[in-house]
């Protein structure tokens, strides 16, 4: 209904979307305005106003904050991957879903992510928010291959923690039985739209993650989360 609506992006989201840039661009917060920018991904190239406004704001936002170049870099990686990683999925937290808390630099140390390495801001943020868990060997396991489970684990936990209801239908998918300890949330995450199945009987929850899939499931889940901030 009206989720998968906005998900979809129709000219008028595309273009209430370029408007939500704009305004954030006049407040002086390009970071945000770059964001929303480029989540419209290459779908505003064929708006040759939009497409010239991104460059600008493109352009600002990297001679700021040099880090974005990084990100984006990273976002690219991340979106032809098969198989999405432990930190990746972290930092594919932070990208989408740092407006649900306050900006913090936790920290936490891993015994096996050095203080060197890019990504350990973004294991150590979501950690710190509870995104992710903290595991008892003080370590965070960056290159585990994540399966569709987990995120959906991740993300229902997230859904029930800002009050979206649990949507526990049962699913006859041959491979999500009743006794399957994250049976509740991948019917809630897959009911939302936010993951689809991978086929009419299975849902594919054992598999790995793909990196496109990933993406998807945080952009739908942004979406979603905003919305209801929005109504309340």
């Amino acid at each position: 209904g009206h989720l998968h609506r906005s998900i979809e992006l129709d000219s008028s989201l595309l273009e209430s979307r370029f408007v939500l840039a704009r305004v954030h661009f006049r407040l002086g917060d390009i970071r945000e305005s770059y964001r929303i920018m480029r989540l419209l991904d290459h779908r505003a190239d064929a708006d040759e106003t939009m497409h010239a406004f991104y460059q600008h704001v493109a352009a600002e936002a990297r001679g700021r904050f040099p880090e974005l170049s990084f990100e984006e870099d990273q976002m690219e990686s991340i979106r032809g991957v098969p198989s999405v990683n432990r930190a990746q999925l972290a930092f594919l937290f932070r990208c989408f879903l740092s407006f649900l808390v306050q900006e913090i630099e936790p920290r936490i140390r891993f015994k096996d992510v050095t203080e060197t390495d890019p990504m350990v801001r973004y294991c150590a943020w979501a950690v710190g928010t509870g995104l992710l868990e903290t595991l008892p060997d003080e370590k965070f396991h960056p290159a585990y291959q994540v399966k569709r489970r987990n995120l959906c684990h991740y993300l229902y936990r997230l859904l029930k923690r800002n009050g979206v209801a649990d949507g526990s239908e049962a699913v006859p998918w041959t491979d999500v039985v009743d006794g399957d300890m994250q049976a509740a949330a991948i019917r809630t995450v897959a009911g939302l739209g936010i993951i689809q199945p991978v086929g009419p009987d299975r849902f594919g929850a054992d598999e790995p993650l793909s990196g496109r899939d990933a993406i998807q499931a945080m952009e739908r889940t942004r979406v979603l989360l905003q919305h209801r901030s929005e109504d309340h």
